[in-house]
């Protein structure tokens, strides 16, 4: 028997929801989130739509710089160091994007945690999400299915 675990990241690891601030402060959230509340889009459409909406005058390096401000639980540190110690597997499974998961990892110097996370790319000035694991059948209330990844990163002995 082996205990992995599974961890979500915005409003878990982070103190706030680093996705939603995000796209509060560079893009027309509140807009976006109605449409997806009023059923005229789904979760991955809202996706699209919300780096769609983030003006081209705002580049990676803006993000990258609001994520390095944003704050952590004060024991995440602390928690990884004890999984490594006993020897028990680290996931961070996250509806969010690499974009900001990576650059406050990288700040925590915890670059070695194995990420499943969407991709935001920015490619001609402009974001474009890919979504890791995406399951058009899947109907769970994500981008993509952390459902799977927790399945294909466990055995059945494992204690998750």
């Amino acid at each position: 028997m082996h205990l992995s675990i599974f961890c979500d990241f915005d409003a878990t690891i982070t103190l706030q929801d680093v996705g939603e601030d995000l796209f509060k402060k560079f893009g027309n959230f509140l807009s976006c989130w109605n449409e997806f509340e009023s059923g005229k889009c789904n979760v991955r459409e809202l996706n699209i739509n919300l780096c769609k909406s983030i003006p081209s005058n705002v580049t990676k390096n803006d993000i990258e710089n609001f994520a390095y401000s944003q704050e952590v639980d004060a024991y995440f540190v602390k928690f990884v160091d004890y999984c490594k110690n006993n020897n028990y597997d680290f996931y961070i499974v996250s509806d969010g994007y690499d974009i900001y998961i990576n650059t406050i990892l990288n700040k925590l110097k915890l670059d070695n945690i194995k990420v499943f996370c969407n991709e935001m790319q920015y490619i001609d000035n402009k974001f474009i999400p890919k979504f890791f694991g995406a399951v058009e059948s899947c109907n769970c209330l994500t981008a993509s299915c952390k459902r799977n990844v927790i399945l294909n990163n466990s055995v059945d002995d494992d204690i998750l």
